[in-house]
């Protein structure tokens, strides 16, 4: 398995500017609920500042172009991943490249990446998820030893040479 990889010179930490509200970015949320929790993110998010991201009618409009993405994790105080059915959503590892505190579900790969109370909040539970979301909008210097962790994870299991060295031993393997 060759792991994902973020670009950590792109996505990068700004805290600066910062609005206390709960960040999603998933492409199609309401239509794809079963894979997405959709539903489940109504739940955790109801009467919360929320900012979504993402070609979805009705609820958000994609980001015009890289930079704006990046800006939209970098403006957040939290991001909220309700995938139910992902390996791990790349808007996730995004969001930690980028230093953002990480609310997650513990499904499929994501345990992999993140540790609950390390690098990420993570629960199956609504009303857990919902209580830490609260918790960090509360809570700047946990967000922010949250999200500098989250950042160190992918700067170790998402770097761009450990990517580019898998796929050519690989290539290389196949080759020979």
């Amino acid at each position: 398995v060759i792991r994902h990889m973020t670009d950590a010179n792109l996505f990068y930490p700004d805290r600066t500017n910062q609005n206390n509200h709960i960040l999603t970015v998933a492409n199609e949320y309401k239509d794809r609920d079963y894979f997405l929790g959709y539903t489940l993110y109504e739940e955790v998010t109801k009467n919360l500042p929320r900012k979504n991201i993402g070609n979805c009618p009705g609820l958000s409009e994609a980001a015009k172009n890289v930079e704006e993405l990046v800006q939209g994790y970098q403006k957040s105080t939290v991001f909220l991943n309700t995938s139910l059915i992902s390996p791990v959503p790349m808007s996730l590892l995004e969001a930690a490249t980028a230093g953002c505190a990480i609310v997650t579900t513990a499904t499929a790969e994501i345990p992999f990446f993140f540790t609950h109370g390390e690098n990420a909040l993570m629960s199956n539970n609504p009303k857990e998820l919902r209580k830490f979301c609260i918790d960090l909008m509360n809570n700047e210097q946990e967000r922010i030893r949250l999200g500098d962790n989250a950042r160190k994870m992918t700067l170790e299991k998402c770097s761009e040479q450990r990517f580019t060295t898998e796929w050519n031993n690989l290539f290389n393997e196949v080759c020979n």
